[in-house]
């Protein structure tokens, strides 16, 4: 057959070319793309299209936010599971969804309400609570971001939250209903506990060389020792790329006299206004008397005795803001303010009273200048290391980004070594023995060596490429996997050692104290809901009359409620919280897992206050009735955003396709 195919490959090319240009014909060029370029998306909701990379971009974004907030003891491995992309995945369709709510509907926020939210954030206030725009500017310099990048998020995220903040505003939460909720949580069972601790069982048991080897042969993978495997990796990333970057003299200074204003103070200048209030689209009849007003006041300024512009400003002004401070608007650079103001007060010549009223979106402002501060430079010589950091990172990203498909290629070209991508970037083989499909059998060993080791051990993908029947095998270098964001690594196995099962004999302790853990938990267990059968079975008093006088007994009253559970372990008081009450005394049944099992009888209810009557606030301990309200409503609201969201997205239709 293959000899046909080699033999008449002329005609089955002209064969392909006639099954192919009808696709076009049809379909046009544009459409048989979109038909090979649909197989990265994940998720289509509505009318928006979800892609592969725009999930693993959502994916890195929390992953960088987790790093960033626990820095190295971030534990990066739950991002490369199915389980989280998932999760992500749901994220951005729950986004999507608001943004095509917002779309459809023609959802819009204003500049107004967009600098509110921005200023709001922690961190930006100056001592005496105004907005802080050197400090803002340098955070978002910090993370390599723009303003108008910034704020179009921030703008997006307040389209998305006008749904959920209007469902929470419309929420109800009657008050009879956190009363009731109330008397829950203040209510106290009064409770005594029986337990049958495996320990009291322990001395009955005796395994048999039978029961053991049985043991063992069933539980065989408790007592097999992992595979286990030298390995040696290499990984690329920019870090490991900086020590390579030369940086000439020359190229510092440049940067330098190019991002100036990055590493000093821009001029500033003190103002003071009064704003006469005027709409953008104001009529010339309100423009002309705004005008008016306005000359007026300037007159009045240029003809008074002595400085009385706060005076007039506190009485004048339509700025709630600043008419308190006399008009005074503090420090401020060019950016800060609108553009017809700025320009005003920067291109005035001197301080003083700026000679004509400006116009702005505001309105018509009367200005003062009150001060003028000269920008501030620092030497070269002041801030070169900061600048050589700076372009060193820049240099190693740039290279980092052109290496990183090269450095892909080459691990797999040359698969049976890692020296030549090592000799080619300039990067260390490192070595780690005792590898197993989980992890490192020493924690401390791989900790020893590093963050890079940590994260080449902790990623899922690298594992289990590592641990494949073939590259244990062949012993090839794994693909080039993203460790972490911005970070590549190719490993092989130098050195396989298989699974190995543990003969008994090797084993023999541990395999008795496990058979008897087990034994003793069963008998345990089987006691416990043996005496609780007959405590449920009979009268109280006849069920006391007849218990084995050696078993187990109820130990001294206890209480506890909702609020207060200390009095119990939680698997204990769970079970006695949430047990019928109908007929006390009351018995309820707790397995415990490896402590055995308990009974829990409880013999008396009691409400904090009366029947019907909440405790009052300053008498009680736990959550006050206008707290708990308040979560309950907040509560309500969030189950009333998710029915609506989930409404919603029937609407638009949602379809998934992750793999």
């Amino acid at each position: 057959m293959f000899d046909a195919v080699r033999n008449h490959q002329r005609v089955l090319q002209i064969v392909l070319l006639l099954l192919i240009l009808p696709s076009f014909v049809f379909f046009g060029l544009s459409g048989y793309e979109r038909f090979l370029g649909d197989d990265d998306r994940v998720a289509s909701v509505g009318d928006f299209r979800i892609s592969r990379p725009e999930l693993d971009a959502a994916v890195r974004e929390q992953a960088n936010r987790l790093r960033d907030s626990l820095g190295p003891n971030a534990d990066l491995k739950q991002f490369d599971t199915p389980a989280m992309r998932a999760r992500v995945l749901e994220d951005l369709i729950d986004q999507r969804s608001l943004d095509g709510y917002a779309q459809r509907n023609y959802l819009n926020v204003s500049d107004g309400k967009l600098r509110e939210r921005i200023a709001s954030q922690t961190g930006l206030q100056k001592p005496d609570g105004s907005f802080d725009l050197d400090r803002y500017r340098a955070l978002l310099a910090a993370q390599g971001r723009s303003e108008a990048s910034f704020e179009a998020e921030v703008r997006q995220g307040l389209r998305r939250g006008a749904v959920p903040e209007a469902l929470a505003e419309s929420a109800l939460m009657p008050k009879r209903v956190a009363e009731r909720a109330l008397r829950g949580l203040q209510q106290t069972r009064e409770f005594s506990v029986m337990s049958f601790v495996p320990d009291r069982y322990r001395s009955q048991l005796k395994p048999t060389d039978e029961q053991l080897a049985q043991f063992h042969q069933e539980h065989a993978e408790q007592f097999t020792l992992p595979q286990t495997a030298k390995v040696a990796w290499v990984v690329l990333n920019a870090e490991a790329l900086a020590g390579q970057v030369n940086l000439a003299e020359d190229d510092l200074r440049t940067y330098y006299q190019q991002n100036q204003q990055q590493f000093g103070r821009p001029e500033r200048r003190r103002a003071s206004h009064i704003l006469i209030r005027l709409a953008p689209n104001a009529s010339e009849a309100e423009l002309t008397q705004a005008q008016a007003k306005a000359n007026a006041l300037i007159g009045q300024l240029q003809a008074a005795a002595g400085d009385r512009f706060a005076e007039i400003a506190r009485k004048e002004s339509d700025d709630t803001g600043s008419k308190a401070n006399g008009g005074d608007l503090d420090w401020f650079n060019r950016d800060a303010m609108v553009k017809p103001f700025a320009d005003a007060v920067f291109n005035a010549s001197g301080q003083g009273l700026v000679a004509q009223p400006v116009r702005s979106e505001f309105g018509l402002h009367v200005i003062r200048v009150t001060g003028i501060e000269a920008p501030v430079i620092p030497a070269f010589d002041q801030v070169r290391a900061q600048i050589e950091s700076t372009v060193r990172k820049q240099q190693a990203d740039k290279r980092f980004a052109e290496s990183a498909e090269a450095f892909s290629n080459l691990v797999y070209e040359q698969s049976d070594s890692l020296e030549p991508a090592a000799t080619k970037f300039g990067l260390r083989v490192h070595t780690l023995d005792g590898l197993t499909p989980n992890g490192p059998a020493s924690p401390g060993a791989a900790a020893a060596l590093g963050a890079d080791a940590q994260a080449v051990f902790k990623n899922p993908r690298l594992l289990a490429a590592l641990f494949t029947e073939e590259s244990t095998r062949t012993r090839r270098n794994t693909e080039a996997i993203e460790i972490a964001p911005g970070s590549l690594a190719s490993a092989k196995v130098v050195e396989s050692r298989p699974a190995q099962r543990q003969p008994l004999e090797a084993v023999r302790e541990q395999v008795k104290a496990l058979w008897t853990q087990q034994q003793a938990r069963q008998l345990a267990l089987a006691a416990g809901t043996a005496r609780l059968a007959e405590l449920k079975s009979a009268e109280p008093a006849k069920a006391a009359s007849t218990a084995d006088p050696s078993s187990p007994t109820f130990g001294a009253p206890l209480k506890l409620s909702r609020v207060e559970r200390a009095a119990a372990p939680p698997a204990v008081a769970n079970a006695i919280l949430s047990a019928p009450i109908d007929k006390l005394p009351a018995y309820v049944g707790i397995d415990l897992q490896d402590q055995g099992y308990a009974i829990a009888r409880i013999t008396a209810v009691s409400d904090a206050a009366g029947a019907d009557t909440p405790k009052p606030d300053a008498d009680k301990k736990g959550p006050k009735l206008e707290q708990l309200r308040a979560e309950l409503l907040r509560a309500e609201s969030e189950q009333a955003t998710l029915a609506w969201l989930k409404s919603w997205q029937a609407k638009l239709g949602i379809e998934r396709s992750l793999k």
